[in-house]
């Protein structure tokens, strides 16, 4: 999907069950909306704000995505490329 998104294709991605288990308002000042989401695998940050607009009765887009967890693995023990050698 997302390489044609960067194409600028049009595409439909299929339904499928997601669980949010997180959905925490960081800060609201019109019309832009912050949040930190928690969300099970295989979820689409995208498709779910485009989803709450829709819910909604409005727009939305996600302007900017940081991804600070993957499983285990925190941006907490991330390391800038310029810190690593070579093992």
């Amino acid at each position: 999907a997302y390489r044609l998104a960067r194409e600028g294709k049009r595409f439909e991605i299929p339904s499928r069950k997601i669980t949010v288990s997180r959905l925490r308002i960081i800060d609201y000042n019109y019309p832009y909306l912050k949040c930190i989401c928690d969300v099970s695998s295989g979820t689409y940050i995208r498709t779910l704000v485009e989803d709450i607009g829709k819910a909604l009765n409005t727009g939305a887009y996600c302007q900017e995505l940081r991804r600070t967890r993957i499983g285990d693995y925190q941006i907490g023990y991330a390391q800038a490329i310029d810190k690593i050698t070579r093992v």
